[in-house]
Order: structure tokens, then sequence, then C-alpha cells
């Protein structure tokens, strides 16, 4: 097991110019804070993480999305951060972030329709691991006093004294639990993975807690315990195959064995990438687009639901070395190209996906669409720039097919252009 890397912490309020990622988020907001194992149960020393320790795990799927050819060919994608927040019991001294372990990701045995990181099945190997140590954060409440006036921790709306904390909600009437949304920016080389377009390309990202924190338990929250296990739990993704499991993430709390999330949970946590990167959007026919705490998609963008005939999906490009005079176009089809494609704009990007006539009513208002870059606030004051395309209707009648997208972008100052991941979004 190769480690570790230092880090860069940027936090939501610091005015950090340079604080500018590639976002790829892959939930739907963030409402529940899980609770693993109490006392929690973990080695502290990087060489000592174990498979049975308590942990939560996300996957990226390579034909989902991480698709990606650079200029020179090659089938990488460059994480060189994370986007997460980090709530705390205790503040008396700065959290411990979770470490976090990268790796390889394998079809799960023991839970079939879902995809877990390789090393249960074939022990740890070629993973990079993580750690950030202490966050040297202070106090949310000594720093914003304002946010903390009468909501010391307690007890959700609605849930009765002595209740069990295996979860608590991140907010309800007033602050449960206290904690920061921060930007981590691995500095130097970051970390290289495949993005081959194909399952070999799936990743996982293992968060492993710090062991030995304890909360006494019952509800209100006391003790010394850091939450980093923050969830969306309102997902909208298709459930297919029918297992009401989710494909992309679980959870072990020790000593017993690892789950899959239900379908319509994922992890609030996310990398970021140095390449540009394409974030579909949609709406499962709820009326409403699923984004997270920092814009981008959420699963639904992967497996969307569309039997209603009400469904809908947007386009949104990051560019972090983006400038505002720049250009940038999204295209969808149908149709895929095999990896890597085939090199466009004097070979300075790689087309990903064929377009086709097919997909014209779905992708219209796309085609041919030039929108200037806009600077967005996000996780940090500087964010990315994005692009962010018009919804558009899905059709009803595509179920079973894939809407495979790619963004490009124009430079405008020195006339070349950059491309995204391609996307792939199935429709149920």
């Amino acid at each position: 097991m190769k480690n570790s890397w230092f880090a860069t912490l940027y936090v939501l309020i610091a005015p950090v110019l340079d604080a500018q990622r590639n976002d790829m988020p892959l939930n739907n907001g963030a409402e529940l804070l899980v609770e693993l194992s109490n006392p929690t149960v973990g080695a502290p020393l990087l060489a000592s993480k174990s498979a049975t320790d308590d942990l939560f795990w996300r996957v990226y799927s390579g034909d989902r999305v991480l698709c990606y050819t650079s200029p020179a060919g090659a089938s990488t994608m460059v994480i060189d951060g994370y986007c997460e927040g980090i709530y705390a019991t205790d503040w008396s001294s700065p959290p411990d972030f979770y470490d976090r372990l990268h790796g390889p990701a394998l079809a799960s045995i023991l839970n079939p329709g879902n995809r877990e990181p390789a090393f249960f099945q074939l022990g740890f190997a070629t993973e990079v691991l993580v750690s950030l140590g202490n966050c040297g954060l202070p106090d949310p409440c000594l720093s914003f006093p304002a946010l903390c006036v009468g909501a010391a921790p307690s007890c959700p709306s609605g849930v009765p004294a002595g209740a069990p904390a295996s979860s608590l909600p991140e907010s309800a009437g007033g602050q449960v639990v206290n904690g920061w949304l921060v930007e981590i920016q691995i500095q130097g080389a970051g970390i290289e993975i495949p993005s081959d377009g194909t399952a070999a390309s799936d990743h996982a990202v293992t968060y492993f807690p710090k062991g030995g924190m304890s909360s006494p338990g019952p509800c209100p929250p006391a003790g010394d315990y850091v939450y980093q296990a923050s969830y969306s739990t309102d997902e909208t993704q298709a459930d297919r195959p029918a297992t009401g499991i989710s494909e992309f993430s679980g959870r072990q709390v020790s000593p017993g064995p690892r789950v899959p999330d239900p379908v319509t949970h994922a992890p609030a946590v996310h990398v970021t990438f140095r390449e540009p990167v394409l974030n579909m959007v949609a709406d499962s026919g709820t009326g409403s687009l699923e984004v997270s705490k920092n814009g981008g998609g959420a699963l639904n963008a992967l497996k969307l639901p569309t039997s209603t005939g009400s469904a809908r999906i947007a386009s949104e490009l990051r560019s972090a070395r983006a400038s505002q005079i720049d250009i940038a176009f999204v295209g969808s089809s149908l149709t895929p190209l095999s990896h890597p494609g085939f090199p466009v704009f004097g070979g300075t990007c790689w087309l990903l996906f064929l377009p086709d006539a097919v997909t014209t009513y779905t992708v219209s208002a796309w085609t041919g669409m030039f929108v200037t870059l806009s600077a967005t606030l996000a996780c940090s004051p500087r964010d990315d720039f994005v692009f962010n395309g018009t919804p558009l209707p899905v059709p009803a009648g595509g179920t079973g097919l894939s809407l495979y997208s790619q963004g490009f972008i124009l430079h405008t100052v020195t006339f070349t252009f950059s491309s995204t991941n391609r996307v792939r979004t199935s429709l149920h």
C-alpha cells in the first residue's frame, strides 16, 4: 500500500483565490450524518489499516463517469482534492479527518449489484492511502456565534430523548452537530487513476475514521465523535436491477459485515479532478433537478427513471483553468465510440461519443450551442468556472438506451481546446 500525500485545506469562507477545483459530487444534497461503531474501530497507524475496520466507500464508475483521454492519448485522470463536511461533538480541540484509501473497485460477490473496494476480495495491493490528520479548524460556534445561539447539541425534532444516536441529521431546527464544509487540495502530482471507460477503471474511495472515538450513545450527542459519513437520503436513481441497493456505495460497522447503501442513499463527500469535468444533472420527473451542496449532479443522472414522461436532463461543465471569456460546448449521443475515440480540434481533444440524428429531440438545445463560462461560488470563494446547460425533456420511449455526453472548451486567448470526461446516463 502506498502512502501518503500532503494536502492544503481551504475552508468555505476562506479568501483563497487559487482554490479552483473540478468537483464531481454525485449526490442530491445531504441530510444525514451516519455514526459508525461507538467507540469507533480503526487502527491509528497508516500501515495498520484493516478491511475489518469501520469504514464507508463510494465508487466512481469507469463505464459511467471515468471515460477520458488526455491530449497525449493516455486514458487517465488525476484526483487532486476533496470537498466534504467535517462535524464533531467536541470542538475543544480540532478533530481529525477520516483517512481515505484510493484503489480499484470490483463487482461485489457478497452483495450482487453493488461495487466495492477491491481490497475486500484481493487484499491491499496498489491502493494509495491519504492521511490528512488534524483539520486545525476552530469551533464553528466561536467563529460564528450567531449560528449557534440556542443551538446546543440536542435531539432532532421528533426524536425522543434516549433514542439511539446511530444517525443524526445535519440540522433540525438548529445545529445538532457543528461543523465546516471544506475543500482540500492535494499538492504536487495528485493521484492518477485509469479512465478507459470500462469497469476496469472503476475507482473506490474508502473512508476510515480514527479509532477510539466515542459518544455516550443516546441522543443528544456528546462525547468526542467526528462525523464525516454525511449522506444524501433522497436519491431517485433507477433501481435497476431491482435490488433495492445502490451500485455505487456502502459501509461497514465493525465487527459487522460490509453492506451496500440503499438505492436512495449516497455519501455526500466527493473528489475533485485536475481535468475539466462534466456533471450531468437530472430531474426524475419530480419537477426538480437533483444537485449537491456544491452544484453538480446526483445519481439519477447516471441511472435516470423516465417512465413518467416528465424526466429532464441538463449538463454542468466545470473547468478550473478556464476564464470568463472562454466558450463551452456540450453534446450528447445515443452512440458511443470505442475508447479512446478519435482526436478532434487539431488533436488537442478526443471525441468519445458519436453524434447521430436519433438524439435530435433530446439534445437539440445543445447542438451548436456555445455559452461563455461564468464563475460560481461553490466549495470555495472562487471555485470552478461553470457552464450550465438548459434542462431538456427525456422521452419515456428511450427506456433501455444510454445517453453519452461530453463537453469541450475553447480557450479564446490561446485558441486551443480541452475536453471533459464522457458521462453515460442509462434510461430506465
